[in-house]
């Protein structure tokens, strides 16, 4: 069944997979199929997979730091798994929305996209050889018919269409002296081209805002592509300047972009048949069911957390963690984990076990009770997990991804604001 059209079919599996805006000039995808089978680690649960299938919507979380790879690889397995053996027909991405609609624009035209192409809109976060064979699956399948792309960000990073090419296509309505000022307003913000001299200020911000509406009021209601490129980008500017400060601030700024993420995830939805079922990866912050009982994220609200207010329990939220080993951040030199305290959920989880992972049922997390974990970071706190996840893994040994390049070509040096993800 083609998954580009809207046909009779009541229940489809969409996946979303959620990725950050971070990605490079020159993204490549590294020929990864042999180097990942050289690191072959954990397989996946058999009861994970059928967890999966078996709801709407599924949210697939990993560590805030991505610096997880026995977790990415895991991930990249389940994925596949899931949208071969249940159906799937749409993959969304947590990533920049704008590069995936340019995407899918260009597949209905029937211009197929390369593993580069979508490996650049998935980020730098990603651009691992652990991912890479999950792309290269996913760019096939999507241009059989087999598969709709997506991103959910409104974030913009550098190296993409919507860094560097998005400008043009939307000033398109626009004409003359207006055309060229807009263009012109756009790409400066886009391509960060204010300097120390006249940095970006508020008044950039409302030129930008006065050239989207002028935009909006051109497109007809029918080019849902253009008003969410331009919607998105307004989003993002709004969270400029903020007022609040310490964890009000990180409060307010996390909740707004897991607000405009979950404005994407309606978009696109509205684009699949009834009923779609849908697989979400992200952070495990972004994942969780409910934050409010989490010490340090009380005043968050998550993705998670919206969409679970409308679907219930037709939502499964996993999340994933680690009782040792080590880890890296893009471009950042691998650091060991702290140890995990004997109390911890990491700990309980394979005290028992000689396993390499487990993957503990809600049910298990319940017999739990209040622990602390790592599910948020690399630091432990304590809650009731079985309240904010359906499920969790934890692998024994975690090591850094294995990155398409070295860390020292990886490193971003000095980030210009806003082309960089933000953390988590």
């Amino acid at each position: 069944m083609n998954a580009r059209h809207r046909l009779s079919r009541t229940s489809t599996l969409v996946i979303a997979v959620g990725a950050a805006v971070s990605v490079l000039c020159g993204t490549t995808v590294p020929s990864a199929e042999r180097r990942v089978q050289a690191r072959a680690g954990p397989e996946l649960p058999p009861r994970l997979v059928d967890d999966a299938c078996g709801r709407q919507v599924v949210l697939l979380g990993e560590s805030p730091t991505h610096g997880f790879g026995v977790s990415m690889r895991l991930k990249a397995e389940l994925v596949r798994a899931v949208v071969e053996r249940c159906h799937v027909d749409a993959v969304f991405f947590e990533s920049g929305v704008y590069d995936f609609l340019k995407i899918d624009a260009d597949l209905r035209s029937g211009r197929p996209v390369g593993p580069a192409t979508l490996m650049a809109a998935v980020g730098l976060l990603w651009n691992n050889a652990d991912v890479a064979p999950l792309i290269s699956f996913l760019a096939d399948r999507a241009n059989h018919g087999h598969l709709v792309l997506g991103g959910l960000d409104d974030q913009i990073g550098r190296g993409t269409y919507a860094q560097h090419s998005m400008a043009a296509d939307l000033v398109r309505p626009l004409e003359g002296d207006e055309k060229a000022a807009c263009l012109a307003t756009l790409r400066k913000h886009t391509e960060w081209q204010y300097t120390a001299d006249a940095p970006y200020s508020v008044n950039d911000r409302t030129r930008i805002l006065d050239c989207l509406d002028r935009i909006r009021s051109k497109l007809p209601r029918s080019n849902t592509t253009d008003l969410t490129m331009t919607d998105s980008v307004a989003r993002w500017l709004a969270r400029d300047f903020p007022v609040a400060a310490g964890a009000a601030l990180a409060a307010q700024q996390f909740s707004a972009r897991d607000a405009s993420m979950f404005d994407n995830f309606q978009v696109l939805m509205a684009r699949l048949p009834a009923r779609s079922k849908v697989v979400v990866w992200t952070a495990t912050v972004h994942a969780a069911r409910d934050l409010s009982a989490v010490p340090g994220r009380e005043g968050s609200r998550s993705l998670g957390s919206l969409i679970a207010r409308e679907y219930g329990n037709q939502l499964f939220s996993l999340g994933m963690s680690a009782h040792a080993g080590t880890f890296a951040r893009t471009g950042q030199p691998p650091a060991k984990l702290p140890d995990p305290p004997a109390a911890s959920l990491e700990a309980n989880a394979l005290a028992r076990a000689h396993d390499d992972l487990r993957y503990l049922t809600q049910h298990d997390l319940s017999e739990l009770g209040a622990a602390p974990s790592r599910l948020m970071g690399t630091a432990f706190v304590a809650a009731q997990w079985d309240r904010i996840f359906d499920g969790v893994v934890v692998v024994r040994e975690e090591r850094p991804p294995d990155f398409a390049r070295p860390a020292s070509e990886l490193r971003l040096g000095r980030a210009a604001r806003g082309h960089v993800r933000r953390a988590e």
